[in-house]
């Protein structure tokens, strides 16, 4: 779903004043974030993500992290536990990304995790062939001492984002639900523009 889709079906957002460079465009925008989604009798769900940019006049930097993670356990049916990120960018001559998905599933239990972390820079040097970027994937492991589904249901959510220079933007859009013995769901995300 497109980020301004997002950001007008939200129930809880935030923002600065928008803008971009010292002549009035945007050079560097990204927008990150991410779902989980657990199913099952007792259910959990988490999703954080934080973002940041800042533009000097002669050069703009973005950075920012999503994790979000789901579990699920059930003594009726099939446990079911999803988790996702993702991340767009634009204006970007430099882009690192590191990430790791991936879920687990039991007769009685599932898990899933999914974790971004990148940087964004605009430096001016447009490569007619694209932007580099360097993206590390490496598969899930299962965080010990991470989310546990302890009775009922859980989803807990939040985001934030900072932008520094002349004539920035930064919104934020989170949602957390829960339905008793069925589900728990969050998503968020957050653009910046600088």
């Amino acid at each position: 779903m497109p980020m301004s889709t997002q950001a007008s079906l939200s129930q809880s957002q935030h923002g600065q004043a928008a803008g971009g460079a010292a002549d009035g465009s945007v050079s560097l925008v990204t927008a990150v974030g991410g779902t989980a989604t657990a199913v099952g009798n007792t259910t959990a769900a988490t999703g954080s993500v934080e973002t940041g940019a800042h533009d000097n006049g002669h050069a703009s930097v973005a950075m920012g992290n999503a994790s979000f993670q789901a579990t699920a356990e059930s003594t009726s049916g099939t446990p079911s536990a999803q988790a996702a990120t993702y991340l767009d960018v634009s204006g970007a001559d430099v882009l690192v990304i590191h990430q790791s998905q991936g879920s687990t599933q039991q007769s009685s239990d599932a898990s899933a995790g999914a974790v971004l972390h990148f940087v964004a820079i605009a430096n001016g040097s447009h490569d007619p062939h694209g932007p580099v970027v360097i993206d590390v994937q490496q598969p899930w492991h299962d965080q010990p001492g991470g989310l546990d589904a302890v009775g009922g249901n859980f989803a807990q959510v939040w985001a934030t984002a900072d932008a520094h220079g002349s004539h920035t933007a930064a919104i934020t859009f989170s949602d957390a639900t829960t339905a008793e013995n069925q589900f728990s769901f969050v998503q968020a995300a957050a653009l910046v523009a600088v």
